[in-house]
């Protein structure tokens, strides 16, 4: 077995990789790398005043579309490919996003529909019905919980709609619980899964 050293970095300082391991140059160190992909107008506040998907798109002004083109044009000069975990509302606001990031080579996994906290199964199951038709349509094996927050009685829910991993480890890692398959984490004495 070779020695390969990687370096993490995640918006959530945390490491996601399924894929990334076969791209890999045993001959450099290697950087992994998730993003969690939401913007100003998947955030809770603009989420709340229930605006029209044009005027979404007004407020946003192109700039969640730049921001893609950016990421995706500098990993595309280093040859990296990542995990993308992406509010799913941005599909239905911009129509294509998760196809032009699929299409560069990288994973797209699932950050909740609208960025909600998910602290019940009440708000997931909402959450995984507006998502569960691109969920399907793209294969979706991943999951990034939004908010650094999750609770333990999600994680079948998860795995009732086809997810297969979360990648919702912050903070020390040696500390992980396998629950029913798929990996989630007590940490500091806060208990995401309580």
């Amino acid at each position: 077995m070779i020695s390969v050293p990687y370096y993490f970095f995640c918006l959530h300082f945390n490491s996601c990789m399924r894929e990334h391991f076969r791209k890999i140059d045993i001959r450099k160190p290697n950087f992994l790398l998730c993003m969690d992909f939401e913007t100003a107008i998947s955030s809770r506040r603009i989420h709340q005043e229930n605006f029209s998907i044009n005027k979404l798109r007004d407020l946003d002004n192109g700039d969640t579309l730049k921001a893609l083109e950016t990421v995706l044009n500098i990993l595309k000069k280093y040859n990296q490919t990542i995990t993308f975990f992406v509010v799913f509302k941005l599909e239905k606001i911009f129509p294509g996003i998760i196809r032009k990031i699929l299409s560069h080579g990288h994973e797209v996994g699932w950050h909740g529909y609208s960025h909600s906290f998910l602290m019940d199964k009440f708000i997931l199951n909402k959450e995984l019905d507006e998502s569960y038709s691109l969920i399907k349509k793209y294969n979706i094996q991943g999951f990034q919980a939004p908010n650094i927050t999750f609770f333990r009685a999600g994680y079948p829910l998860l795995k009732e709609y086809g997810l297969r991993y979360s990648s919702s480890i912050y903070g020390n890692s040696s500390n992980l619980y396998n629950i029913d398959g798929i990996l989630g984490k007590r940490s500091h004495g806060f208990d995401p899964f309580g």
